[in-house]
């Protein structure tokens, strides 16, 4: 007996294991299972828009943004449709307009009658209630969106034969657009009240100053207020203007001084390429003798000095090229989601690849259509992106004397929608016998130490002054900009 006992223990065992490596999860039978749905609830909002309909349907319009299919009864959905109807014919609602809107389309047999219809209005005490009821219908709705979702993902992934990066973004994006408790409508101003208070207390202790991310740049960051959740930073110039320098200085100061995780998406250099010259920079050395093997002894040593806070950096860092605009909204989710980052920088906008529609429109609407959904992007992760652009070949004719126009950014009309900062690095004319005897030290000297003033026209500041420049210190052997507005003329800082 106890033989037969273990004997039968065993068998089971190997069932089960057997069982295991056939199937990473047991198949569930569904196909007898209702959707999730809560049909008191759905009466009970119904009933309180029949006892209120001027306040109530408004409020629940707006939670289910106007999709009768937040219903799971088809009642219920041929009834919140005909209420949409009669308060867009600005008719009032009661039971018999009710009724008769619903006899109209000749369902009214369908949904009961007169009698469900007045079951409904008599099955709440009051419209007090109605936020409660909302509550449980919305969580329903949301439940079964998940569900068909979920579903049609695991179709699509069976029927694929296409690009699964492309699968993936859209099936991300399909889970990410499912409406969220959180989503807001219309409110009343006294809504706001608890976070623009403490905002005023921010202000009143002095540390409002700069509310947002810090760029490292004193004067840029008493301007702007720092980089806001969400913003567009667009950074524009010519090839070999220093962009790339600006952007990266910002991800160093951001993650090396203030710990802050960073995702940089190059799309024009190597992980390596970036990784280096991030180094250079940070240590002071000439990257130009480094390369061709000419640095000097002290250098080494301090390249060598700052190699491991380099590479402990909270820095996330893409170097895959040829990608589309879904494709980098798809990899800043997953630095998000995964470290967790509070800045993206996009190096650069014309590297982001078209896709097939976008070509066909042009490429001024496709990198429109492109810059629109980096801004969706920001939006979505709650996080500033900055953003490299080139300039336009129009913008380049013009002489040296002339400003930079926000125009001059290449085949990119949205960027004045989109930005909500938007600055392009110039170098300001000098006085000729300077600017001769700068030329002739670069050429007696091409990897010298030498340093050259910079200007950012500011073309468009959501979040302060515009049409002004910011002046830098360039240190193109090192890619480095430093502030020497804020060192020369430490009084023209906004707010002094």
């Amino acid at each position: 007996m106890i033989d037969s006992i273990s004997e039968q223990a065993d068998a089971d065992a190997q069932l089960k294991k057997a069982r295991g490596q056939n199937a990473a999860r047991p198949y569930i039978q569904t196909t007898d299972r209702l959707p999730p749905h809560a049909p008191e609830a759905e009466q009970g909002v119904l009933g309180c828009i029949l006892l209120s309909p001027n306040e109530c349907l408004t409020q629940v319009s707006n939670r289910f943004k106007a999709n009768k299919h937040a219903f799971y009864d088809l009642r219920h959905q041929t009834i919140f449709e005909a209420l949409m109807a009669i308060q867009n014919a600005a008719v009032p609602i009661d039971i018999i307009t009710l009724q008769q809107k619903i006899k109209d389309i000749g369902l009214l047999e369908e949904i009961g009658g007169i009698p469900y219809l007045n079951e409904l209005q008599d099955s709440v005490p009051s419209a007090a209630n109605l936020d409660y009821y909302l509550d449980i219908v919305f969580e329903k709705w949301v439940l079964r969106r998940m569900i068909h979702t979920c579903t049609d993902a695991v179709a699509r992934v069976y029927e694929h034969n296409g690009e699964l990066t492309t699968l993936i973004d859209e099936v991300q994006n399909e889970i990410l657009n499912l409406p969220t408790a959180s989503e807001g409508g219309p409110q009343l101003i006294k809504q706001f009240s608890g976070r623009i208070q403490d905002r005023i207390d921010k202000y009143a202790r002095g540390v409002g100053m700069i509310l947002g991310l810090p760029t490292g740049y004193r004067y840029w960051d008493r301007m702007c207020g720092g980089m806001h959740n969400a913003d567009v930073i667009i950074i524009g110039g010519d090839p070999s203007a220093g962009k790339t320098s600006m952007a990266m200085n910002i991800a160093e100061r951001v993650a090396m001084d203030g710990g802050n995780p960073v995702g940089v998406m190059s799309l024009e250099m190597s992980a390596e390429d970036v990784i280096m010259r991030l180094a250079c920079s940070r240590a002071r050395v000439n990257f130009h003798k480094l390369r061709t093997g000419m640095a000097s002894e002290d250098d080494l040593k301090k390249l060598t000095a700052i190699f491991p806070k380099v590479m402990t950096a909270p820095i996330v860092l893409d170097d895959t090229g040829g990608l589309t605009m879904n494709e980098v909204r798809s990899r800043l989710r997953g630095m998000k989601h995964r470290h967790g980052i509070r800045l993206a920088i996009v190096d650069y906008l014309q590297l982001i690849s078209l896709t097939k529609e976008q070509m066909f429109l042009g490429s001024a609407s496709g990198y429109a259509d492109v810059a629109r959904g980096l801004q969706q992007a920001a939006k979505e992760l709650q996080i500033p992106i900055i953003i490299l652009s080139q300039l336009s070949n129009e913008g380049r004719k013009r002489g040296r004397n002339e400003r930079p126009k926000l125009t001059d950014f290449r085949e990119t009309g949205a960027i004045g929608d989109v930005a909500n900062f938007a600055g392009i690095l110039w170098r300001p004319p000098l006085e000729p016998e300077e600017e001769a005897k700068m030329r002739e030290a670069i050429s007696s000297d091409p990897m010298g130490n030498h340093v050259l003033e910079v200007q950012m026209e500011v073309l468009k500041n959501k979040n302060g002054p515009a049409g002004l420049g910011m002046m830098f210190e360039f240190m193109r052997w090192c890619m480095r900009f430093e502030d020497l507005q804020y060192k020369s003329k430490p009084d023209e800082l906004p707010g002094t």
